[in-house]
């Protein structure tokens, strides 16, 4: 197989070792390919919403020989899998929001996965948000800098525990990451990224105080991690 990207890479290695995968948005097919060559899955099953990225897949499951181990399923998000058929779910390159509604589209299925690997590319304090609130455990936060991009990577699992106390500054930041070493790359990226976005409500014509004080505050917890 091709090299793969830092981003790939870094998936796969998350899930680790496990019975059966289930690769939500499978997109080319790479990581269960990688996974079952690495032996590190017995199976997997690869999920696509749109029929283009299943066949490019397929292109690649078939090229690795491995049509009889991997599985590719036609649907929407976790609704082409059954509770407990899969012991470890990845659900990456998506927005938070869109990850949050996948989870709550398909509660069985997601309670019963002993983990779930979470990438977002945006939204991501929504995602925590709907994380604690539903009684899934983040386990563990991982970052990656890749080019121009930074991700962030949520270990999950559901043990029913609901997360009744945290603020604005805990959805934007996270726990884990703030004893992390690697969580400074996280935050310089978002550090940037909220000072544009505070020069750009100075300069709005409505300027909105509210959010002006919240990307303050943010960026003043964030200095205080760098």
């Amino acid at each position: 197989m091709q090299n793969l990207s830092p981003r790939i890479e870094k998936l796969w290695q998350l899930a680790g070792h496990c019975r059966c995968l289930g690769d939500v948005g499978t997109d080319h097919g790479f990581v269960p390919v990688r996974m079952v060559e690495n032996g590190l899955v017995e199976c997997a099953i690869a999920s696509d919403i749109n029929k283009g990225p299943l066949e490019r897949a397929r292109v690649h499951v078939d090229e690795a020989g491995l049509a009889d181990k991997i599985q590719l399923r036609l649907g929407s998000g976790m609704t082409v899998y059954k509770p407990g058929e899969c012991d470890v779910f990845i659900v990456a390159g998506m927005g938070g929001l869109l990850i949050a509604d996948i989870l709550q589209a398909s509660r069985d299925v997601a309670e019963s996965a002993g983990r779930l690997i979470l990438q977002p590319n945006t939204c991501i304090p929504d995602l925590r948000k709907y994380l604690w609130d539903n009684g899934f455990t983040i386990l563990d936060e991982d970052t990656l800098a890749e080019k121009e991009h930074t991700y962030i990577f949520l270990t999950v699992k559901y043990t029913g525990e609901i997360r009744t106390s945290y603020s604005q500054l805990d959805l934007e930041m996270g726990d884990i990451l703030q004893g992390k070493p690697d969580g400074k790359i996280y935050y310089k990226a978002l550090h940037t990224k909220t000072t544009r976005k505070l020069a750009g409500l100075k300069k709005a014509a409505n300027v909105n105080q509210e959010e002006i004080r919240a990307a303050e505050k943010l960026i003043e917890a964030l200095e205080e991690h760098l």
